[in-house]
């Protein structure tokens, strides 16, 4: 009966105000596939229904609102037969182009892309709301510190560089700073970005002076945080080398002094140090980090975009449940790796767009990672650094034979990258 109705009706008029899975309008159009031109249907859907969103042929309309459900009417039975035609054909081929069997491949093509490799091994780790699983590959082997490290130390007979990173390493990681389910007030500006942290425990600090003791023992710790903030957390580790703002400067004290140098000069940035420097000292500052000493007023380029683009971030995290924001010194992260995953593609794409837009000009990247989109300085990495710190290593004291990394993020892997290449020069 049903389906006769449909075959003898010119429209369907549809003023459901709640709906959840609606074949009708479906239904409907298939009964007129095989009418004459002259016999195509039209459609008056409610605005509430699921699928008035995916045919567009139909009239939608208000269903609380008579007098727009009276003109609907009226422009559906007014309508000429090539207008119809056109609706109906719109959409017939949504609905030929969406079958049963073309969402059922569909479906089994998204299962085997979302299938684990084989050639990886995958290990949960995490209580909670906090579980995640970690893949790793299938000939990964734990590092034997007895048989390897401790062997490879106490035969070494040049020198023997360490690098490590701090937060998540040797500190607790604490760089989630911008949540939606905090206050605003905890974060509420850019000046704020580098409150959040903790320094190494007191032991691990004792370890490090510990190691430090020996001459052949060069030591650097590598994070994304400012050098004021680096200084003032390892101060009681002497002639201890530092790399901050994620490698874009560092000093070596054993090697080369308290001086503080620049993995990669940015002119942009160099141009607004030297604008601001009025004062002789300033000019010497400025002059020194174009030859390659880091000035402190360079800082000044970095806080410039960093402002920007954290108002930015800051924006859509309140607009994305379980999103928040991430320093790590010359980058900033958003991350929505515990959002909703559909929603938070979506709005990490546009997200990435305005970044684009905003930070036009200035010398920084957008990258779009798995579960974050990550605003960081051009051509700086972790990698960058301990490229330099073991070149300069090597002109003054000659190539090290002893080199270990020790990080837990996966900007930590531009550092092993390197060590692997230059472990073949060594």
């Amino acid at each position: 009966e049903k389906i006769a109705l449909y075959r003898n009706a010119n429209v369907l008029l549809d003023t459901q105000v709640r709906d959840g899975l609606n074949l009708g309008p479906f239904e409907f159009l298939a009964c007129h596939r095989d009418a004459a031109p002259a016999r195509k249907c039209g459609m008056i859907l409610s605005e509430f229904t699921g699928c008035s969103r995916v045919l567009q042929g139909a009239v939608q309309i208000n269903p609380w609102n008579t007098p727009q459900v009276i003109a609907a009417c009226d422009r559906m039975c007014r309508s000429s037969p090539v207008d119809m035609e056109e609706r109906f054909s719109k959409d017939m081929e949504y609905i030929k182009d969406h079958t049963l069997l073309n969402w059922a491949v569909a479906f089994l093509q998204d299962l085997r892309a979302a299938r684990k490799p084989d050639d990886r091994t995958y290990i949960k780790y995490g209580f909670g709301n906090t579980v995640r699983v970690m893949s790793l590959q299938a000939g990964f082997c734990k590092l034997d510190t007895d048989e390897v490290v401790l062997h490879a130390y106490r035969n070494s007979r040049t020198s023997r560089v360490f690098f490590f990173d701090n937060e998540g390493t040797l500190a607790p990681d604490l760089r989630n700073l911008y949540s939606r389910t905090r206050q605003q007030s905890a974060c509420s500006c850019a000046e704020e970005l580098h409150s959040k942290g903790a320094p190494p425990r007191a032991s691990v600090l004792e370890c490090l002076r510990e190691l430090q003791r020996d001459p052949k023992n060069i030591i650097v710790v590598i994070s994304g945080r400012s050098k004021v903030q680096m200084e003032t957390w390892f101060a009681s580790v002497p002639d201890i080398g530092l790399a901050a703002e994620h490698g874009w400067c560092y000093r070596l004290p054993a090697i080369s002094g308290h001086d503080w140098y620049v993995t990669r000069s940015h002119p942009q940035l160099c141009s607004q140090t030297t604008s601001a420097a009025s004062s002789p000292g300033a000019a010497q500052a400025a002059a020194s980090a174009g030859a390659g000493g880091a000035a402190g007023g360079a800082s000044t380029g970095i806080e410039t975009w960093k402002k920007i683009a954290f108002e930015l971030l800051k924006h859509y995290v309140h607009r994305t449940q379980g999103s928040y924001i991430e320093n790590k010194g010359s980058a900033l992260v958003w991350q929505y790796r515990d959002s909703d995953p559909e929603f938070g593609r979506w709005q990490a794409k546009e997200l990435s767009q305005h970044l684009r837009e905003f930070m036009f000009g200035f010398p920084v990247e957008i990258v779009e990672g798995k579960g974050y989109i990550e605003v960081k300085l051009a051509g700086v990495n972790k990698g960058e650094a301990v490229k330099k710190i073991l070149s300069k290593i090597s002109n003054i004291r000659g190539d090290p034979d002893f080199v270990l990394c020790i990080g837990d993020d996966r900007s930590d892997e531009d550092m092993f990258q390197v060590v692997q290449k230059k472990r073949r020069n060594f």
